[in-house]
């Protein structure tokens, strides 16, 4: 028997006990996890097992996918712990990250084959303690009938949304845990992605395929539960007050409960105020506001004001949950002019090619400026 050092992601046949399960990986081979070879004895240590599952079809269209698990024995009192290592000569994995280790991945088979293909799936275990085991099953690709279109699912807040269903033609799939889906079999063609589920809103996206080029659509949804917020002035001045009316509305068919407005100020800010104009309780402290229940259509308002002493951009954020609808949140960005600026006109507009163009200049000190400027100075650099 053989201790087992860790080894890095290769194109490599997995192994039993230092024995090649199999002489079939090659250059073009795929492969996801940590793998190992033994090296030395480890005594005393009950060997691992490994057996692989196929949660779904034995043949599948090239794109679609499979899910495959792999179960492991390792000597646990003796401190083992498995992981896995997986290859295939064809197609590609995705990792399942709710399963430990490695334990379960999707397969997914490659398009554009001109004939069924069985593919061999291999897994190799680690059990750190010194030993090392695999297992094997087949999956057959079929010849492509199609090309397929992908992509990936998130919420306002850039996090992938499992369960949601997207349509194409009579065509439909589930995103996973990852916000990922796929749906295959398309002929050559334009087409409409639609993606639904309660809570949220989509919009639909067109795309098509063909000339060898599957389709690659991702959504980013809204809540239906929405924040919109107006920054009044859109552009401020340095020392001058920010107002932000944010307006919070349920477009959703249930009634809102147990509605919050948190906000976030820009860096370097002040609360001076905020305000629900509908009726709600506001902290000051947490610069938040709980809200009356929004029946579906119905709107709530908010006031808040901020004291800025920066001249940088202001970022403020905006974010609104309830207990009955996804979160949503809005960034709002107000450009901030300097106590001291500059402007520059020029005449005529355009000049003509040897006529004389003048600028005029004017150097401003904002009336919220806490004193005189002084020591100015201005340069100008002619045009080349």
């Amino acid at each position: 028997m053989f201790k087992f050092k860790k080894k890095p992601l290769a194109h490599a046949c997995a192994m039993i006990l230092a024995t090649p399960l199999a002489a079939y990986a090659n250059s073009s081979a795929v492969c996801i996890g940590e793998n190992y070879e033994q090296e030395t004895v480890l005594p005393d240590v009950t060997l691992p097992t490994v057996s692989l599952s196929n949660e779904g079809a034995t043949s599948i269209n090239g794109g679609e996918s499979v899910f495959i698990s792999a179960n492991a024995v390792v000597d646990k009192p003796k401190g083992g712990d498995p992981n896995f290592y997986w290859c295939a000569e064809k197609g590609y994995f995705q990792i399942d990250p709710s399963a430990p280790n490695f334990s379960r991945v999707k397969y997914i088979a490659p398009t554009g084959l001109g004939e069924d293909t069985d593919v061999r799936i291999v897994v190799q275990i680690g059990d750190g303690l010194g030993y090392v085991s695999a297992d094997a099953l087949v999956v057959k690709a079929l010849a492509s009938t199609g090309y397929r279109a992908t992509g990936k699912i998130t919420d306002p807040f850039g996090n992938p949304i499992a369960g949601v269903t997207v349509q194409i033609g009579d065509k439909t799939a589930l995103t996973d845990a990852a916000g990922n889906w796929e749906i295959t079999g398309l002929a050559e063609d334009n087409y409409t992605a639609t993606a639904s589920k309660d809570g949220y809103i989509f919009g639909s996206k067109d795309f098509a395929v063909g000339n060898d080029q599957n389709a690659s659509v991702s959504f980013k949804a809204e809540s239906v539960l929405d924040v919109k917020v107006k920054s009044e002035p859109g552009t401020a001045q340095q020392g001058e007050n920010i107002t932000y009316t944010i307006t919070v509305t349920n477009n959703g068919s249930e009634i809102a409960t147990g509605v919050v407005l948190t906000d976030t100020l820009p860096t370097d800010s002040s609360l001076v105020s905020i305000e629900a104009l509908d009726g709600g309780d506001c902290s000051a402290e947490t610069v938040s506001c709980t809200l009356s229940d929004l029946t579906p259509g119905a709107t709530a308002t908010i006031k808040l004001v901020i004291s800025n002493t920066k001249a940088a951009q202001l970022v403020n954020t905006a974010k609104v949950t309830a207990n009955d609808y996804p979160a949503d949140v809005q960034i709002t960005r107000t450009t901030v002019t300097p106590y001291s600026s500059v402007s520059v006109s020029e005449t005529p507009d355009p000049v003509t090619m040897g006529g004389t163009l003048h600028y005029t200049v004017g150097v401003d000190l904002s009336q919220f400026a806490s004193k005189d400027a002084t020591g100015i100075e201005l340069v100008m650099r002619l045009p080349s």
